[in-house]
């Protein structure tokens, strides 16, 4: 896979768990399922055997923590750890708020 694909792919996830942990960790994990499907997908050829990926088909696995730690963090730790304030509270509310 080229270089600028991952670094696509890590930009979009860092961006959606900007936004949300569990719109980051729900896209990683689709993430995750992709790639494993890409590792355990059979290729059948014209001739000879079918291509089967046999090296570094841990790779995907590595997604797994940083899923869980994202759906701990927005559950539990935000707030307590990192930003106090995110895109809704820099974007969202314009003015006093109050109509009196």
């Amino acid at each position: 896979m080229p270089l600028n694909v991952i670094i696509a792919i890590a930009l979009l996830a860092c961006f959606a768990a900007c936004v949300n942990g569990y719109l980051g960790a729900g896209f990683l994990l689709f993430l995750y399922i992709v790639l494993q499907g890409i590792v355990r997908q059979r290729v059948n050829l014209p001739s000879g055997p079918p291509a089967v990926i046999t090296e570094h088909t841990w790779a995907p696995n590595l997604l797994l923590p940083v899923i869980v730690f994202l759906i701990v963090w927005q559950w539990r730790l935000r707030g307590r750890i990192g930003p106090q304030t995110g895109l809704r509270d820099l974007f969202g509310r314009r003015g006093s708020g109050s109509l009196a």
